[in-house]
């Protein structure tokens, strides 16, 4: 017994010793391994949310099944008066697009007249062969005639816009940059990130839409993710 005892003294003092040695580890060796890197998609500079859609799988712009034909005069204030016939509705997409801090979109154009509504922040639009800048912030709208141009946003907030596009195709791209190249110095735009829009529709392939007549003195061409 006694023999029995003091093997189990033996065996209570290693471990005793043990356990004390654990607690002289370094602080490093109990610290918890480093989070691992976030998987959450990036904000791309400019997304694209066509809203005319039966369902959250389903895009269908609206056919306009009425015979309508119009004519709009726009007239902005440094340029030449600029008339677009519309001889077809075709078909009306509807868009939200929001564009981060220096985001600008592609130089591009569209296959019809497009009405804006900026619901956020502010939108810079420029002219491709005049640089011209116009501004429109938050509660402005204006109405894009089809010259090859550019948006960005200036702020430090994002921008979003509401855009209504006519006579457009049953689908393919709510813009054309196919074979558009950027102005010289980029129009000055300042330390503006050009992106294609991220969109959940086919924003990059070029399509054939209905033909817009655009009668102005400047020249004139006939988005994804490239809209507005």
């Amino acid at each position: 017994m006694t023999i029995t005892k003091s093997r189990i003294s033996s065996g209570v003092a290693a471990v005793a010793v043990i356990v004390g040695g654990l607690g002289a580890l370094p602080a490093s060796a109990s610290t918890e391994p480093p989070a691992p890197p976030s998987t959450e998609p990036s904000t791309p500079p400019v997304a694209v949310e066509e809203l005319t859609r039966l369902d959250a799988d389903t895009l269908v712009r609206g056919a306009v099944t009425d015979d309508v034909t119009a004519t709009l005069n726009i007239t902005v204030e440094g340029m030449d008066p600029i008339a677009v016939d519309i001889a077809d509705l075709s078909h009306i997409a509807v868009a939200r697009i929001t564009i981060q801090p220096g985001g600008q979109l592609p130089w591009h154009t569209h296959p019809g007249p497009v009405l804006v509504t900026v619901t956020q922040g502010e939108l810079i639009y420029v002219v491709s062969d005049t640089c011209e800048e116009r501004s429109y912030p938050a509660g402005t709208a204006f109405v894009d005639a089809g010259v090859i141009h550019s948006v960005y946003n200036p702020t430090d907030g994002e921008t979003v816009i509401v855009a209504t596009y006519l006579q457009m195709a049953a689908e393919g791209p709510l813009s054309i940059t196919e074979g558009i190249a950027a102005p010289d110095d980029n129009c000055g735009v300042p330390g503006a990130e050009t992106s294609s829009p991220s969109s959940d529709t086919t924003e990059t392939v070029h399509t054939t839409v209905p033909e817009t007549s655009v009668a102005t003195e400047t020249s004139m061409a006939t988005e994804t993710t490239s809209p507005a």
